[in-house]
């Protein structure tokens, strides 16, 4: 097995708000070359993983030389992603993670990579749109970027060329795997700035998100007169829960989980929360005119206030004390 190490000594472009929602967590960008699609049978031969830190970005690619090596390129693996919050990626949701997964699962290496933590930039993409791409092909989303690749290599080139690196050991083959892996994860840092025309608030209240690094909301929705919200935490030494006016929150430890539920009043086309059914304080992101400072206004026709809702439903869960039970 070779570990190749690639420091970038360059920061990472993110928006304002993406700093914001991101702030202490750890972030990495993540992609696989495989020896197939089928991950009952075929192996994991590269990870390629590139992790930021301020103003610096490393990549470490674990390179199997043989297929035989699997399990010891993905021990490396994990010792590398365990402690990583966040991982960016593209299409690893449906592939890369699963995949990955799978084959944890079949060396018997106790550990999967959860869920929550991708940030998988091509449902992002795909979801809140953008008509002008002909798709959503990494590299035609690169083009659109004026990103200019030195790797000519596809998928499909990836796995002839290291079927036949593995019989005749050639490096110039090894040398094009290599770079066509650097070039997907390096050049995906690139592609943040599409995401500023989309609402980030909207994406972050309707993907995984962090309230701390060890409360992780996976799933926000407006139900008629209810706002809910399912997450996960760690540590709860026990089961929980909490009831107040307007709201009821419940935390199995078994499974980890949590389930809080915001009553919403009503009035014509407006949802609200009214600040009064809470104890704690509450500063409201931005002053609306002719809205009493007493209300949120959650949903006003199809109109979602989705960085308010983010605001408040962080402050009430930390309200509740569970960062410092964890």
């Amino acid at each position: 097995m070779d570990i190749i190490k690639k420091i970038y000594k360059e920061e990472l472009f993110l928006s304002k708000l993406f700093k914001e929602y991101l702030n202490g967590l750890r972030c990495a960008f993540f992609d696989i070359e495989t020896t197939g699609i089928n991950a009952n049978k075929n192996k994991v031969i590269l990870m390629g993983i590139m992790i930021v830190d301020h103003k610096e970005m490393t990549v470490h690619q674990v390179f199997a030389d043989t297929k035989k090596e699997e399990a010891q390129l993905l021990e490396h693996t994990v010792s590398l992603l365990q402690d990583i919050d966040v991982i960016f990626n593209y299409n690893a949701s449906a592939f890369d993670i699963p995949f990955v997964n799978k084959r944890l699962s079949v060396h018997g290496i106790d550990y999967q990579i959860p869920k929550y933590k991708s940030f998988d930039l091509y449902k992002i993409i795909k979801k809140y749109g953008y008509n002008i791409l002909a798709d959503y092909k990494l590299k035609t989303v690169e083009q659109y970027m004026g990103i200019q690749r030195t790797d000519d290599l596809s998928g499909k080139d990836c796995v002839d060329s290291y079927n036949l690196y593995e019989k005749n050991k050639d490096l110039q083959l090894k040398e094009k795997i290599l770079l066509h892996n650097l070039e997907d994860i390096y050049y995906l840092s690139k592609i943040f700035p599409l995401l500023n025309k989309y609402d980030i608030h909207r994406i972050m209240f309707e993907n995984h998100r962090y309230v701390t690094k060890d409360i992780i909301i996976t799933q926000s929705k407006i139900k008629k007169h209810e706002l809910t919200v399912q997450g996960i935490t760690y540590g709860l030494p026990q089961d929980y829960t909490a009831y107040g006016q307007a709201f009821s929150f419940i935390y199995d430890q078994r499974t980890q989980q949590f389930n809080l539920s915001i009553q919403l009043y009503k009035k014509e086309t407006i949802f609200f929360i009214s600040l009064s059914d809470f104890e704690m304080p509450y500063r409201k992101r931005i002053s609306q005119p002719y809205v009493s400072d007493d209300y949120i206004i959650v949903k006003q026709d199809e109109a979602i206030n989705y960085a308010e809702i983010n605001s408040f439903i962080n402050v009430l869960i930390l309200h509740l004390g569970l960062s410092e039970a964890v």
